[in-house]
């Protein structure tokens, strides 16, 4: 989709907020069972959202549910929570894990992480944190639980930390989500 959000040129943008509807855009919230879907509806769709592969039906004409999850400050600046197929239900709490890796990639000694789900008797889930270092030295649990816990919930900090040699990427570099806790566990350090 073309871009439907901003941050003006002469405003300093908010860490983690991603700017404000632009002219001739229609960007808003609608509730969903997850929290907060954006849906937008303006002149700069992309035409794949709108023109299918053959062999497709065409799309409906109108707004475009976007699949991610976002809040909005009193500002209206929107500020990205994760997608609709990541939210973790932790005792009952919504835990959007792309919140809580922004929050780990601000500490001194991460360079990059992946939050992942795993199955909790009490709890129903509860996030796993792993991490790539940015130098070999490495803070504790206990560290790296206090750390989160002056920014998220106690339902947000990782109940484990997990360095990892590598984290799995698709084609395109992106970080691969999809990987499997037991996938990750085998590319532990030790």
């Amino acid at each position: 989709m073309g871009v439907a959000l901003a941050s003006a040129p002469d405003e300093d943008p908010l860490p983690g907020t991603v700017g404000r509807p632009i002219p001739h855009y229609d960007v808003r919230l609608e509730k969903t069972e997850l929290g907060e879907e954006m849906v937008v509806e303006g002149p700069g769709l992309y035409r794949a959202y709108r023109t299918p592969p053959h062999g497709e039906r065409a799309p409906r004409k109108g707004p475009h549910r976007t699949g991610d999850l976002f809040s909005r400050d009193d500002k209206g600046r929107f500020r990205f929570l994760g997608r609709n197929t990541s939210v973790l239900k932790v005792a009952g709490e919504k835990v959007h894990p792309e919140k809580v890796e922004g929050v780990l990639a601000e500490h001194p000694l991460v360079r990059e992480c992946l939050v992942l789900g795993v199955r909790h008797e009490a709890k129903g889930e509860t996030p796993v944190a792993f991490l790539l270092g940015k130098e070999t030295e490495r803070p504790s649990d206990k560290e790296l639980r206090s750390f989160c816990l002056t920014r998220l919930t106690a339902q947000e900090t990782p109940r484990r930390f997990e360095w990892v040699k590598e984290l799995p990427r698709l084609p395109g570099g992106k970080v691969d989500r999809k990987v499997s806790v037991e996938d990750l566990q085998s590319l532990r350090q030790r």
